[in-house]
């Protein structure tokens, strides 16, 4: 008899315990969804849009003169535009561009139909927003 009620005890103390570890684990889960959410509204306000850019993906634009355009932030200082060539990955050209205006002419390159990925990362007075996703054109006539 003393066995069966130790053993209900234990039952019970590990019934208790369980549930405390739950609504712990559903505590500790609103808290990390929240901070999760906060965490990405940050990083949304300093991400740059990317709704009207040029060149698009797959896209291609003829020239040795491109002119790279974005949606530009209200909130933006400035910008800095990254180009790389894609078949070496090597940087073709990087540079904090001294415009709030989401344009910008980059010169030298040899229309040529060599594929190059760009990316744009703005500045705030909260400091710097993440590069925005790569955006691969070819540069050369259709």
């Amino acid at each position: 008899m003393q066995k069966i009620l130790l053993s209900l005890l234990a039952i019970l103390i590990i019934t208790v315990g369980c549930n405390a570890t739950e609504e712990e684990q559903t505590e500790t889960k609103i808290n990390e969804e929240a901070n999760v959410e906060e965490e990405n509204k940050v990083n949304e306000e300093n991400q740059v849009e990317e709704k009207d850019i040029f060149p698009n993906e797959n896209e291609y634009a003829a020239g040795n003169s491109i002119t790279f355009e974005w949606e530009a932030a209200e909130n933006a200082t400035n910008y800095q535009l990254r180009v790389v060539k894609r078949s070496d990955a090597t940087v073709f050209f990087q540079q904090i561009l001294d415009n709030t205006t989401g344009s910008f002419t980059v010169d030298n390159f040899a229309n040529d139909g060599e594929e190059y990925c760009w990316q744009i990362s703005k500045f705030t007075s909260e400091g710097v927003g993440d590069w925005s996703e790569q955006t691969c054109f070819i540069n050369g006539e259709l």
